[in-house]
């Protein structure tokens, strides 16, 4: 019997040969991995592609299974959770980077695409928990109402 994931990888690379197949559709993500950050509308894509907006959209669903735009957060997300792993570069240069115009957008969509905050993605991806990366910030003491009571505005 097959798994849900053993499917969902089938299906995956069935969407991976369909990608490939569509000519419009690789042009498209060739186009969007050589500058996942840039600031690219669904028409810059199009034109690219030498098609309409609508064309696109539905070449795009049927060989992926996900818009352009979506597919184009998937790459940027990608990107993002490497450059948190892997540098010490502030969240908002990240998000900079990424091609969001503000640091708490960024947040925003990492947190909906990952369950977490970029910073919580960090530590973990470096297997830090919370109290390794900032020991004296998440001490029980500091996190205590009383103890912030007591230290006052």
């Amino acid at each position: 019997m097959l798994s849900e994931a053993s499917i969902d990888a089938g299906q995956s690379q069935g969407r991976e040969r369909e990608r490939e197949a569509d000519p419009v559709v690789a042009r498209a993500v060739a186009r969007m991995a050589a500058a996942p950050c840039r600031s690219w509308t669904l028409t810059d894509l199009a034109a690219s592609a030498h098609v309409g907006t609508t064309a696109l959209v539905d070449r795009f669903r049927r060989a992926t299974g996900h818009s352009p735009m979506q597919y184009l957060r998937r790459l940027r997300m990608g990107w993002a959770m490497s450059e948190l792993a892997g540098s010490d570069a502030p969240i908002s240069a990240i998000a900079h980077d990424a091609g969001y115009g503000s640091a708490e957008a960024f947040v925003r969509a990492f947190r909906a695409h990952t369950g977490t905050t970029p910073g919580r993605w960090r530590q973990t991806s470096r297997g830090r928990t919370l109290i390794e990366a900032n020991p004296i910030a998440a001490t029980a003491e500091t996190m205590a109402p009383s103890a912030m009571a007591a230290a006052g505005p």
